[in-house]
């Protein structure tokens, strides 16, 4: 089964994914985990919320999947919601000042 996920384009993981196979989305997870996380340090700047921003990406990621549009690539639409939970974390941020 591996093999098979291996050969898999993006958008056949994308639909499965959609679909609720859970392999796919851990591939997903997989190829982008590092990017995600390295946009957010690059945004916020604190090394000490990476990893839970990270996971609120991926909760946001898998609620929002079905939504999700085939016109931009995978890693576009991943980027606009990390933006956006970066864009909240600093409002939190600012608030609790």
């Amino acid at each position: 089964m591996k093999e098979q996920f291996e050969t898999l384009d993006e958008a056949e993981i994308v639909k499965r994914a959609k679909d609720g196979d859970e392999k796919a989305f851990e591939m997903i997870i997989k190829k982008y985990q590092n990017r995600v996380a390295n946009l957010i340090f690059k945004i916020i700047g604190d090394s000490s919320v990476v990893e839970d921003l990270t996971q609120d990406v991926f909760l946001r990621v898998i609620e929002s999947l079905r939504d999700y549009k085939f016109g931009s690539a995978l890693y576009t639409w991943i980027y606009r919601i990390t933006v956006n939970i970066c864009i909240d974390e600093i409002r939190k941020r600012q608030r609790s000042r």
